[in-house]
């Protein structure tokens, strides 16, 4: 169950200091001289979304067969690589956003803060990394979905999309290595009941029409009441045990670009699995137009059909301008623990740019 008076680690007065004090860095790297930096950038974002669901009301809430996908909200994203003689040193990476979530227990509005982090190069491929990041596991460690209507598995599987702690990024023989030690608590800050999350990856390089990655992960993950950094979410008293193989790939053939993934396991000891597979297609006569497709199972106990899950869900995303892109989707999540399936339309219009 979740906790409504006690919070443990570093507490919440020092959560909400170590996220206000990411969001003062932020501000304080964008205010470098230009000759410290070799490349840097402030972009503005906005989502707008709404949509109609099974019963054909308008909402502009997530559907759970959409889990992970972005919200109503405004936000931006720094970025800065700085340089000295020796050439480039350190990247830096800030995205943040005010979000409206309709469906939350305790006030509608929140921060959401997604990549915040520091990346320090020793020389020779390899890197130190250290703050927000994605774990490194799945598809979605190599794909930012941020801002897509499409998500990956990792939502349903971990619960998150990225966690608080340090990693290790490296050449290992003909592949990418990534190794991550966090919290295991996502968006807040948490450290409860022995919690952390490790996980290592391997990737073939970038390239190559096809590629592929397999991972590694293990940890105890505190479930959370809310996806928000602040207000900080409420934890669970009780952390569940995940060990995961998975493996991931990436196909391009022509117009067309297919990806996906599979991931087996156990939470707490209970046998776990799913799968996604995702294709796009880009008209070869309207490079502005990618039409996309996908299909997801997971299930969180396999030895009970009541805990699967599984949807398909299709998307149209028009580049207007730049900035702009305007996105259609639908879904049908076919089923879900304790309830009948969901089905709806998705409209989206986003901005980013300086």
């Amino acid at each position: 169950m979740l906790r409504t008076n006690r919070i443990s680690g570093p507490g919440a007065s020092g959560r909400t200091v170590l996220l206000l004090g990411t969001v003062l860095a932020a501000a304080l790297l964008t205010s470098l001289p230009a000759s410290a930096s070799d490349a840097s950038s402030l972009n503005w974002e906005l989502n707008l979304i709404g949509g109609y669901d099974g019963d054909r009301d308008w909402t502009t809430a997530t559907s759970g067969a959409a889990m992970g996908a972005p919200r109503n909200s405004a936000g931006l994203e720094y970025y800065s690589r700085l340089a000295d003689e020796g050439g480039d040193f350190l990247t830096v990476d800030v995205q943040l956003r005010v979000s409206h979530d309709p469906n939350a227990d305790d006030g509608e509005i929140g921060i959401e803060l997604h990549n915040a982090w520091a990346e320090y190069k020793l020389g020779l491929g390899r890197n130190l990394v250290a703050g927000h990041f994605s774990p490194a596991y799945g598809l979605e460690s190599v794909t930012d979905t941020h801002a897509t209507l499409l998500q990956t598995l990792v939502a349903w599987d971990l619960g998150f999309k990225k966690d608080w702690g340090v990693g290790y990024r490296g050449i290992l023989g003909p592949y990418d290595l990534s190794a991550a030690g966090q919290l295991g608590s996502g968006m807040g800050i948490g450290i409860d009941d022995g919690s952390f999350l490790a996980s290592a990856q391997l990737w073939e390089p970038p390239g190559d029409e096809f590629r592929y990655g397999l991972s590694l992960l293990a940890g105890r993950v505190l479930p959370a009441s809310g996806a928000w950094a602040l207000p900080s979410p409420e934890f669970a008293d009780v952390a569940v045990t995940k060990l995961r193989a998975g493996a991931a790939f990436e196909l391009t053939s022509g117009s067309f670009e297919w990806m996906g993934e599979a991931a087996a396991g156990t939470n707490d000891g209970d046998a776990v699995a799913g799968a996604l597979l995702q294709v796009g297609y880009v008209p070869p006569r309207v490079q502005e137009l990618t039409l996309e497709a996908q299909g997801r199972v997971w299930s969180a106990d396999l030895e009970n059909s009541n805990a699967r899950r599984s949807a398909v869900l299709a998307c149209a995303s028009y580049r207007l301008t730049r900035s702009w892109t305007l996105r259609a989707g639908a879904h049908a999540e076919l089923e879900r623990p304790g309830a009948d399936g969901d089905a709806g339309i998705t409209l989206q219009a986003y901005y980013f740019g300086g």
